[in-house]
């Protein structure tokens, strides 16, 4: 199966729409709390927000206050499937849900009050509906650098086991996206009129939280 290729500026411009609210429950004699943050993004403890995610969500839990006299905060998920826990405690999101969160953080000494810690919200996750390539060849004239054109037959192909693309042309083109919304280890190959076969192996695409991790490979063809 192979996509126009004006449907690649779309895959480009939309990405996984994330959206949500998270509150604060810090305890109300202590001057120290959890706040809930999505990574490198704006933090997200008592306000609904629009939060537009690439191909990864990571949610940070850390305290505020007397932090020192805290152990840090553990992220749990009312549906644990939904989180990836990573070593240092923060949650990657695995895929789009409504996800009840819960952070908590126990006192390192029986003096400190309150003992626990405590944080929760729910953030609620959709994708955009496109399509995106896993693997897109730009191809080239190895001596002139730019892409070759004219009448001639061009043959491309992916193939991963028994999973094959191809696109076979009446005319030489420069660009070629494939494999849409499928994470695997591609071959590709380029035959052109007028050119040598070109081949590369070892494409790896994997998956993100709303679509695939695309990878790019530029076909450099040798005139025969």
């Amino acid at each position: 199966m192979s996509f126009p290729r004006n449907a690649l500026g779309i895959t480009a411009a939309l990405w996984c729409a994330a959206c949500g609210s998270l509150t604060r429950a810090a305890d109300s004699t202590s001057q120290s709390y959890i706040d809930l943050r999505i990574d490198r993004g704006m933090a997200i403890n008592g306000q609904n927000i629009n939060y537009v995610a690439g191909d990864s969500l990571v949610i940070r839990a850390t305290v505020i206050g007397d932090s020192g006299a805290y152990a840090p905060p553990t992220i749990t998920a009312a549906d644990p499937t939904t989180l990836e826990i990573r070593p240092d405690g923060s949650a990657r999101v695995l895929r789009p849900a409504t996800i009840a969160l819960t952070a908590t953080a126990a006192a390192k000494s029986p003096r400190t009050q309150p003992a626990v810690l405590h944080a929760s919200g729910t953030l609620s996750l959709a994708c955009t509906m496109e399509a995106r390539a896993g693997v897109s060849v730009t191809i080239v004239d190895s001596v002139s650098g730019v892409a070759p054109s004219g009448l001639g037959v061009m043959r491309l192909k992916v193939t991963d086991g028994a999973y094959s693309d191809t696109l076979t042309t009446v005319t030489l083109i420069g660009f070629w996206g494939s494999a849409y919304e499928r994470a695997g280890t591609y071959t590709a190959t380029v035959d052109a009129d007028g050119y040598l076969p070109w081949r590369n192996d070892g494409l790896v695409v994997t998956r993100g939280l709303c679509h695939v991790r695309p990878t790019s490979v530029t076909a450099r063809l040798v005139r025969r």
